[in-house]
């Protein structure tokens, strides 16, 4: 009988109805999804999956219309490539 409440407490989340995501909240998911993905194998430095990550970020970013910014050594420091960065390749 003491489980009853633990069992029914765990129960709940599966019949609780969620509502339909935004086509902010989906957008959001599949750009999770893409970059989660294990195909992407972490998405280690100097790796294809990298590369592919950061186009795909890139490209995402173009098409909100944000434009580039000047890429100084100091930024591309951190994915350790020389100027230009490897992230500013088209996809």
């Amino acid at each position: 009988m003491r489980l009853l409440p633990l069992a029914l407490l765990l129960a709940t989340p599966a019949f609780a109805q969620t509502a339909p995501l935004t086509p902010d909240e989906a957008a959001m998911r599949a750009h999770v999804a893409f970059l989660a993905a294990d195909d992407m194998k972490g998405r280690e430095p100097g790796t294809p999956e990298y590369d592919r990550a950061a186009a795909y970020v890139a490209q995402q970013m173009q098409a909100a219309g944000l434009q580039p910014g000047e890429m100084t050594a100091a930024i591309c420091k951190r994915c350790r490539s020389p100027p230009p960065c490897r992230s500013d390749r088209a996809v």
